[in-house]
């Protein structure tokens, strides 16, 4: 199985480089992957000629084997996808962005507040943009706001976060 691990943002200098965003917490995890696949299937596979990684931002810069400036500019906005198998087991409390993403939003009265459609890291902590009918908003992956998160059920139940959504909506 094919699970997302990063964004594809933008090209780096003239040599074929990219700019990526890791949907991994551990970036040591991301340095070590040899390959990633552009497409769900697993049909469009490309070789790591190295990666660099600025912590502070979650950024990378990646370049594959044999990939010209013409070429990584063609890439610009895709999903990088692995093999599940390659990544080590998630600890208690931690979670893959694959996890998340589409997950429902519930509250402890269990209002549904939307889905989980983008996750941004921000440092020590990520932010769920939650897709609502009235409006996108984000909410703090922490636990003043969020009390529990089921991978299993892809369910994540919230606290306190109406004042949250009538600031973002």
């Amino acid at each position: 199985m094919l699970v997302p691990a990063g964004k594809i943002l933008t090209t780096h200098g003239l040599k074929g480089e990219v700019k990526v965003s890791p949907f991994l917490f551990d970036l040591e995890v991301f340095l070590q992957l040899p390959c990633f696949y552009l497409d769900k299937q697993g049909n469009l596979r490309v070789e790591v000629e190295f990666i660099r990684c600025n912590p502070a931002k979650h950024i990378c810069i990646v370049k594959f084997k044999g990939l010209s400036l013409e070429e990584a500019e063609q890439l610009k906005g895709k999903i990088l996808y692995i093999d599940l198998s390659r990544l080590p087991s998630a600890e208690k409390e931690e979670f893959y962005y694959y996890q998340l993403l589409g997950a429902e939003v519930v509250d402890v009265e269990g209002t549904f507040w939307g889905k989980v459609i983008e996750i941004m890291p921000v440092g020590e902590y990520e932010l769920l943009l939650v897709s609502h009918p009235e409006a996108d908003f984000y909410i703090p992956l922490i636990e003043e706001y969020v009390s529990e998160v089921d991978t299993k059920e892809k369910k994540i139940t919230v606290k306190d976060i109406k004042g949250l959504f009538e600031v973002q909506k």
